[in-house]
């Protein structure tokens, strides 16, 4: 007789895709919360973020950081098996 709590076998994509989904949200944790730090918002306001400037290759440097994670979580799932292996070890 099975129970209604036995175990269930899941899926390694996704699997990966919910580590990428946790990535992201660990991400965007850190990010919000950093907004709360005093000056923070200062900083930004006078262009700097961190050590750094506020221009056209930070802002690529932060899309790319962002969007490929985001993209993973897809293609985690998205993808055949062996290619998915493959970019998820990349």
């Amino acid at each position: 007789m099975k129970s209604t709590l036995d175990e269930q076998k899941v899926n390694v994509r996704v699997k990966l895709a919910a580590l990428w989904t946790a990535f992201m949200f660990l991400y965007i944790y850190v990010d919000y919360f950093h907004l709360y730090m005093p000056g923070t918002l200062e900083d930004m306001m006078a262009g700097r973020v961190f050590e750094f400037d506020i221009s056209q290759g930070f802002l690529i440097a932060a899309l790319v950081s962002v969007s490929i994670p985001a993209l993973m979580i897809f293609l985690s799932v998205g993808l055949s098996a062996k290619i998915s292996r493959l970019t998820n070890m990349i």
